[in-house]
């Protein structure tokens, strides 16, 4: 079980419920940070005072007025579990307009309505972390998360977490930034994908899009012929180096599109009728991504799985990227704008005209690797 925050909710207790949790619950450290935050209210409410003589005036008189005299029993209280923090904080409502307020008007106060009505799925919490981050920080408040892996050393890298989370699972890892971030997230945990977590993974109510960041090339295959038949939208960031592939599969636009663009052809349905090898999974994950957009260091990686290297290199220039492009893709679906279907690719090489390291190696490379077995 994932640790949870506990909220003692405005209006619903008093203080002997408040000696109470701080009995029972090891407190180790308490914050208050309510007057601060009814100070910023005042702020966000009357721009348009902020340049008077009288301004910290009346907002110190706002300040006095909303915590009255009884400032313990304003607001709610919210309990880390993980951290031992209990912190005295604005209700939801107010928190919401603090922690959206410089969103506006790149996000109008409508359109931030919405997205905190949004659900969206997420498979893969290792480039998903900086997503489910992402999405949060956009406003964001209610996730499914699926992952089965434990936080590893090799994973800090490129994933943002600390020493004194090794060895717990990226579900968790996530759960506590999350709720460190915003804690009347709503966030759900499924564990690894699956045929069985299928159902609840992409079920009612029905999430504005999923976010396939797994390996399983059988699960990639299987997750997109579920969402397509309810009519789910399928997004994939690919980090290849310092570039990222972005995948948009509008399922829900067209239901009759085919898998990954159609770039496979029928082979992901046939791949599903027999078993496959390690190294030709491999190789099918290279046709899909597309040879023409992994930078040549990517390329030799590949020859050296299972040999010099444990895994496929991924660096955080481009994870901490995928964050961003993730939150922009959700926005831009969320609230009805233009995101068509396609393929699309961020080069930074591309973008800024430098050279590729290493590309005079290339062909050799490629040519090593059609050889094969990888």
């Amino acid at each position: 079980m994932i640790p949870t925050p506990l909220i003692l909710t405005a209006g619903s207790y008093g203080q002997m419920d408040l000696e109470k949790l701080r009995q029972d619950k090891p407190v180790w450290k308490q914050r208050d940070i309510i007057a601060s935050q009814v100070a910023e209210l005042f702020e966000i409410l009357n721009p348009e005072q902020l340049r008077e003589p009288d301004f910290l005036e009346q907002q110190k008189a706002f300040v006095a007025q909303r915590l009255g005299d009884q400032p313990d029993l304003v607001g709610n209280w919210v309990y880390l579990p993980w951290s031992g923090q209990l912190i005295h904080m604005v209700a939801q409502d107010d928190f919401e307009r603090l922690r959206s307020n410089r969103n506006q008007n790149l996000v109008t106060a409508d359109e931030q309505v919405t997205l905190g009505e949004v659900r969206v799925s997420i498979a893969g919490l290792s480039v998903g972390n900086g997503i489910a981050m992402g999405l949060a920080q956009h406003g964001i408040r209610t996730l499914r998360l699926s992952d089965d892996d434990v936080l590893e050393t090799c994973n800090l890298n490129r994933l943002r977490a600390g020493i004194h989370q090794l060895g717990l699972s990226k579900q968790e890892v996530l759960a506590q930034q999350l709720w460190e971030l915003n804690p009347y997230l709503k966030l759900s945990f499924l564990g690894r994908l699956t045929g069985t977590t299928m159902t609840q993974f992409l079920g009612t109510p029905k999430p504005v899009a999923v976010f396939d960041e797994i390996d399983d090339f059988e699960m990639k295959i299987r997750l997109r012929i579920a969402a397509r038949e309810l009519g789910i939208p399928v997004l994939m960031l690919t980090s290849l180096g310092d570039n990222i592939l972005i995948d948009i599969e509008r399922y829900d636009l067209d239901p009759k599109s085919e898998l990954f663009h159609g770039l496979l052809g029928s082979l992901p349905e046939d791949i599903l009728s027999q078993p496959i090898t390690e190294s030709a999974k491999q190789r099918y994950a290279m046709e899909l991504v597309g040879e023409k957009y992994v930078p040549t260091r990517a390329l030799a990686s590949l020859i050296q799985i299972n040999r010099t290297l444990v895994g496929r290199p991924q660096i955080a220039s481009a994870v901490i990227m995928d964050g961003g492009i993730g939150a922009f893709l959700i926005r831009r679906l969320s609230l009805g704008q233009d995101l068509p279907a396609g393929r699309y690719f961020l080069s930074l090489t591309e973008t800024m005209k430098v050279k590729e390291l290493d590309n005079d190696q290339r062909e050799a490379i490629v040519e090593m690797i059609r050889k094969g077995p990888l």
